[in-house]
């Protein structure tokens, strides 16, 4: 943060006993329906007191936080600014720019920010303008209203936080399988695949059912049997000698597991392959 930084304070309004209670405080929501030209060239650095969410729902823009590159916003771009962040945001270019934003801070607010709930990054939240009735309801003069927003708000909080976590799992899940590919003689753990995926070992079992249909054990024994057909297609190697290859200490125990996944013992399945050869 330099002097030349523009500190923006929380925007103080009397709150009702209710919302004190509640812990989540919105100061400001407002939507932006008019055209701005080139407003991120000529932004100054600011930095925020309090939490800031933006929405744009149409238009084109820009965002740049202190110490990261450009970043170039299009339609469903989700901001979210936490407290004492350096960032230039604004339209970009001569295309319309328009944004729903809510202001807000809080112990709840402070308590998803120390849970890792909500950081500071551009997010995507579709077009669909889920902050809007935040706004609207802000606009009334209602506790209750004011409370249902900031119940609202919250929603989108988690909507934000889950999706993002879940976008992680999903490309730490599409490494890992490559990985597996790339190694099939290697004994895999449970533990060790979950760490690669950052997530917990019964995450990783339900990762695996939703995107490959199957556990990780199954996973990775289809992968070395797959391998093991190729090299009994291949090699002259024996059955032990693959069964070994491939982790198996007990050779019995790898025929039996191929001819589960593959229909038929691997002598056969190389006896076959050999007949096919010798056809074609």
């Amino acid at each position: 943060m330099t002097s030349k930084t523009r500190i923006y304070r929380f925007p103080r309004r009397d709150f009702s006993a209710e919302e004190l209670a509640y812990g989540l405080w919105i100061g400001m929501a407002f939507s932006t329906n008019k055209p701005h030209f080139n407003a991120f060239d000529t932004m100054k650095e600011r930095s925020f007191d309090f939490y800031s969410i933006s929405h744009l729902y149409r238009g084109s823009g820009k965002i740049k936080f202190e110490n990261q590159k450009e970043q170039l916003l299009r339609p469903g771009s989700c901001i979210v600014v936490t407290p004492g962040v350096v960032n230039r945001y604004g339209s970009y270019g001569d295309y319309m720019f328009f944004e729903d934003s809510v202001k807000f801070s809080g112990p709840v607010a402070d308590m998803f920010f120390k849970a890792g709930i909500i950081r500071s990054g551009v997010f995507n939240l579709g077009t669909t303008r889920v902050l809007r009735p935040i706004v609207e309801l802000m606009q009334m003069p209602s506790i209750k209203k004011r409370l249902h927003a900031n119940f609202l708000l919250q929603e989108v909080l988690m909507k934000l936080y889950l999706e993002e976590d879940e976008n992680k799992s999903g490309s730490s899940l599409d490494n890992l399988l490559k990985l597996i590919g790339e190694t099939p003689t290697k004994n895999w753990t449970l533990n060790e695949m979950a760490e690669i995926c950052q997530c917990s070992k019964n995450q990783l079992r339900l990762n695996f059912l939703r995107d490959t249909g199957t556990t990780p054990k199954k996973y990775v024994d289809a992968m070395k049997i797959r391998y093991a057909a190729e090299l009994l297609k291949s090699s002259d190697m024996s059955v032990v000698a693959i069964a070994a290859r491939l982790g198996y200490e007990d050779p019995y125990h790898f025929s039996r597991r191929f001819k589960q996944l593959v229909g038929i013992a691997p002598e056969y399945y190389r006896k076959q392959s050999n007949v096919s050869d010798l056809k074609e």
